[in-house]
């Protein structure tokens, strides 16, 4: 009787493995596994070196993008860092400005002061005007000083609204102002120019005018207190003995940095009509 096939093959391969395990442990089969080696160890190198950098790019696509999701976050966190820091610089820089203020205020102690933020600019170039956010619901009128740090003098209240006033700065080509030099006493007019400029006009012959001389108010006409601070003398053309004089004055205080300023609400200049 004969057997089948399938049975056959599998009497052969249990044969061949008692053999092979029989060889194995005499040492008969170690040439054959040494040839496998060399046969096989290239092929195994090869499939390696293939798929090595597959797998490593596969690796590499996840940290890239776990990369660029870090950088995302290092920049939102940098923008956030930024504004915070700029937001303390705008914090520290307004209240700069709040404490100068605040010890102009003290050179005067009898009188009373109103605080305003600039909130507008005469957009043409003819005059120097800014608008504050105070007006005649706050006691502000027309007329009435406006000044800046170290009791400096910026202008005057051109035209009060009800929430708002209008300032001509003391740099507009319409001002005026009684002044004197610090430094002589000598009597003169400041008035503005085109370009934010000062001009110390009517000074009078023999009259020794120097630059970082200071020029303040000298209260004649009633229009201004004495002793506030205008500017100092820049630039003097002309000498001692000649009639006219070309004397520019830089402004205490830049007309362009204006943010902050404070109204002398207790000072009523004579040309103010008060409807008494």
């Amino acid at each position: 009787m004969s057997l089948s096939r399938p049975l056959t093959w599998t009497l052969s391969l249990l044969l061949l493995g008692v053999v092979a395990l029989g060889l194995s442990r005499t040492g008969a089969t170690d040439p054959l596994q040494s040839l496998a080696v060399r046969v096989f160890s290239p092929l195994d190198s090869g499939v390696h070196s293939v798929f090595t950098p597959i797998a490593d790019f596969v690796n590499n696509v996840g940290s890239y993008g776990d990369l660029r999701k870090e950088n995302r976050d290092l920049r939102a966190d940098n923008e956030r860092l930024n504004a915070a820091v700029n937001q303390l610089r705008e914090q520290q820089a307004e209240a700069g400005q709040v404490d100068a203020l605040t010890q102009s205020t003290k050179l005067f102690p009898d009188a009373d002061f109103v605080n305003a933020n600039v909130i507008a600019r005469d957009p043409s170039n003819v005059h120097d005007a800014v608008l504050i956010d105070k007006g005649k619901n706050d006691g502000v009128l027309s007329g009435m000083v406006i000044m800046g740090k170290e009791g400096s003098l910026l202008g005057t209240v051109s035209k009060a609204l009800s929430t708002s006033a209008w300032v001509r700065l003391t740099t507009d080509p319409d001002s005026d102002v009684n002044a004197e030099v610090q430094e002589t006493r000598a009597m003169a007019i400041v008035s503005g120019a085109f370009g934010h400029k000062l001009q110390l006009q009517f000074v009078a012959e023999g009259t020794d005018v120097k630059p970082g001389d200071t020029v303040v108010t000298s209260g004649l006409g009633g229009n201004y207190p004495k002793s506030l601070l205008i500017g100092r003398v820049s630039k003097v053309e002309g000498g001692p003995t000649e009639l006219f004089k070309t004397i520019q004055v830089d402004p205490a205080v830049r007309p362009g940095t204006l943010e902050s300023v404070i109204v002398m609400t207790s000072f009523v200049p004579s040309r103010v009509d008060t409807g008494q």
